[in-house]
């Protein structure tokens, strides 16, 4: 493999053992997976792999990734195995979402490993990043990979982009890949220009009240219930946003009459419904490692058992699993046992928010831009560079211009 000399520092960099904590950082196309696996290489000739073990905990370089999906595709882009990183410092599941889960894996009891390589690095949160440089073992090192021009965590300002500014980091500025019209649409908006249509992208100006017949026109002529199709908002709950655009989708695509309907109360006691068809295709929202399925996990409803409640529902395209009304859950800090319903865990999936589809890709994103305070020059990027043969942005009453201007603090 020919690499430049902008990569082989990176790999250097990366390879030092005397740097406790690096980082990575590069656009779309500026050879990231590339380096993350020499760099791999590289340092597993000082730790080699254990070869009486198939078990990652005993391993001693780990791979891994903010979701279950950002884990799945750098393992198959890579061929090294990857996990979550809350499975990585083996988090609980909480009771409800006012409860916060807790690591075992923490500074008291810190992680086997001599070296912990984390991809997507710009989605973790300080809670989590916090969490899990805290969990390394006396000796060990660890290395961000990340594009810190993508969105920030929800929950707070991008650690990754601090510790760019704290630690030794390569930033990687050439383009391998410019002959890709999703790459130089991406290009043209991090620099805050207008993107321009060719080959791979298409973008259509439409006035609010046209929005939803251009949706339903392009659904006639792309199946966005199929897996490698998929349609981004930046927000889950407006005019144009996910729910929105599920329920469309839901009530004009699945010609399916029975349905199965979930009940969940918000924080302010407000109950939220939730129907689902055979056929719909989901989206699974919280890590729970007693059902095995990470947050940002998509799948397809397979059957349902109404007198029982159960749904099964086929995950990545290959695992079956059967999600019944009520599991036990155990929390291994406290000693508690407690039961939950799983299912409110699912939403529909055929449109999704540009945050949870962080970490995936898609052959093709139908991206919907209307204007919101989500809608900033990183949700555009990071949406854009969701898809990796076509591209179909709807562009409601100018949001693109509006959302180019708009920069989130990182």
């Amino acid at each position: 493999m020919h690499l430049s000399t902008e990569q082989t520092d990176a790999i250097d960099l990366c390879a030092d053992t005397a740097k406790r904590i690096t980082c990575v950082t590069g656009q779309a196309g500026t050879g990231k997976t590339t380096i993350l696996r020499e760099v791999y290489n590289a340092l597993s000739e000082e730790f080699p792999p254990n070869p009486y073990s198939d078990a990652l905990n005993d391993q001693p370089i780990i791979l891994c990734a903010p979701t279950g999906r950002a884990a799945k595709r750098i393992e198959e882009a890579t061929g090294i195995p990857a996990m979550t990183i809350h499975r990585m410092l083996r988090y609980t599941t909480p009771k409800d979402d006012e409860e916060v889960s807790l690591p075992r894996h923490d500074k008291f009891n810190p992680m086997p490993y001599n070296v912990v390589l984390v991809d997507e690095a710009s989605m973790i949160d300080e809670s989590l990043w916090r969490g899990l440089v805290d969990a390394l073992q006396r000796g060990a090192i660890v290395r961000f990979f990340g594009d810190v021009n993508q969105l920030p965590p929800i929950s707070s300002k991008s650690p990754f982009a601090a510790a760019m500014e704290k630690f030794p980091t390569a930033i990687l500025t050439h383009n391998y890949r410019s002959d890709d019209g999703i790459i130089s649409v991406s290009d043209k908006i991090i620099k805050g220009r207008i993107p321009i249509a060719n080959d791979q992208v298409a973008i259509f100006r439409v006035k609010q009240q046209e929005t939803m017949y251009h949706v339903r026109t392009l659904c006639d002529e792309i199946d966005f219930t199929r897996m490698d199709a998929q349609i981004i908002t930046p927000t889950q709950r407006t005019k144009y946003g996910c729910d929105v655009i599920n329920t469309f989708i839901q009530q004009k695509y699945n010609p399916e009459k029975d349905k199965i309907t979930t009940f969940q109360k918000d924080n302010e006691g407000n109950v939220i419904t939730r129907s689902f068809k055979r056929g719909d295709k989901v989206l699974w929202t919280k890590n729970d490692y007693n059902l095995e399925i990470m947050n940002g996990t998509l799948g397809i409803v397979q059957s349902f058992d109404p007198e029982e409640g159960s749904i099964l529902v086929t995950f990545d395209g290959n695992r079956d699993v059967l999600i019944p009304p009520s599991i036990e859950g155990f929390n291994p800090s406290t000693g508690e046992r407690f039961r939950y319903d799983p299912r409110t865990q699912l939403m529909l999936g055929y449109a999704i928010t540009t945050h949870k589809s962080q970490g995936s890709q898609f052959d093709i994103v139908l991206y919907v831009l209307s204007r919101s305070r989500a809608a900033t020059r990183q949700n555009l990027y990071t949406a854009v560079t969701r898809a990796k043969s076509k591209l179909v942005v709807i562009n409601v009453a100018g949001a693109l211009m509006h959302a180019l201007n708009t920069k989130t603090e990182v």
